[in-house]
């Protein structure tokens, strides 16, 4: 895995557009307890440009994974893609609360992949669903409402605490 990307070439050459495409290992990624398990690499296509006051770093990253549907449990294939773009300073540079922005080190590299997997991460929803017309699961039974049907939504439960509104609807004659 590489962890930081020469930008030199920008520097000698501030005229040139560097373009960089490849392909990196990650391990699963997890966004509040979801598990986004990882089906191969992540794959990039970047430009890189020099800006004045940095390198400005414009592209794609996908990746591809497997996820659990929320309303229905099933796994799905599901891709992380992002486009994105950071700017890396050349020399350390701070924001307003004092947090540092990404910046090159002395010896001319920037944590490409650190951006690439915040990408990523930022991209992963919070609650995958795996079709538009997922139906999920009877909240009575359990069963998978994409694969069998049940009849317990239509059996009222005199428990459930607006059960007395079923007696304010009339049907139709």
């Amino acid at each position: 895995m590489f962890e930081r990307t020469s930008v030199n070439v920008l520097l000698d050459n501030p005229q040139e557009i560097v373009h960089l495409k490849d392909s990196f290992n990650v391990e699963d990624i997890s966004v509040e307890g979801l598990a986004y398990h990882v089906q191969g690499p992540a794959v990039f296509e970047v430009d890189m440009a020099h800006t004045g006051d940095g390198v400005l770093v414009y592209g794609t990253v996908s990746l591809p994974t497997r996820v659990a549907c929320v309303r229905c449990l099933e796994e799905f294939d599901f891709e992380l893609f992002s486009h994105f773009e950071v700017l890396f300073f050349l020399k350390p540079t701070f924001d307003e609360e004092g947090d540092e922005l990404p910046s090159a080190d002395e010896m001319g590299y920037i944590a490409l992949f650190d951006e690439l997997y915040a990408a990523l991460r930022v991209e992963a929803p919070f609650a995958p669903i795996c079709g538009d017309d997922c139906k999920g699961l009877c909240p009575v039974c359990g069963a998978n409402l994409n694969e069998e049907s049940c009849d317990c939504s239509n059996k009222p439960d005199p428990h459930h605490p607006f059960a007395g509104l079923a007696d304010l609807i009339k049907p139709e004659d």
